[in-house]
Parts: C-alpha cells; sequence; structure tokens
C-alpha cells in the first residue's frame, strides 16, 4: 500500500517479521511491545533514546487513540522513530 513506499522491501520485511512475532492475536501491540520491538531493530540506541522515540512515535501513530497499534499504524510510527533518531535533532 502507498504507506509503504518509502520503506526498503528490507525494512519492511523485518517490520512485518518484527510485528508477527511480537502482535496479539488481535493483531495489534502495545507501547511495550513496539518499544521491545526499536530496542531489536535499534540496538545501537540508548534506553533513553527508545523510550523518547517510542512515546513520541506511538502516540502520533496511534490514529484512533485505543493505545495500541495496528500494523499500518505500527509502519507509520517506526517511519516517525526513524526519521526522529536519523534525520532530525529532536534528541
Amino acid at each position: 500500500s502507498s504507506s509503504h513506499q518509502d520503506l526498503s522491501k528490507e525494512q519492511f520485511q523485518s517490520l512485518k517479521k518484527a510485528f508477527k512475532a511480537k502482535g496479539t492475536f488481535h493483531r495489534s501491540i502495545s507501547f511495550e511491545k513496539f518499544a521491545e520491538i526499536l530496542s531489536t531493530i535499534d540496538p545501537n540506541l540508548s534506553d533513553i533514546e527508545i523510550e523518547k522515540s517510542a512515546q513520541y512515535a506511538f502516540h502520533n501513530a496511534d490514529i484512533n487513540k485505543d493505545s495500541k497499534l495496528s500494523f499500518d499504524e505500527f509502519v507509520n510510527a517506526y517511519k516517525l522513530h526513524y526519521i526522529l533518531m536519523y534525520r532530525s535533532s529532536f534528541i
């Protein structure tokens, strides 16, 4: 879908795999699981960086505000995290 077009195929596949591993029966993940995925994908980031980025990305990507991320919300949250960590001076 169009929301995934700016991720590489490899990035998208690793996100899909991570989401499936952590996703619940309802195919959504909690904030805690999201933060775990970020620290797995980006092991070089500090706990503080992960925590700040995860909070920002989760809050902004959780469109329906159900405190969970669907897969599409999760992909968008990861993109927000990536931009924050690698393309801005937020932290």
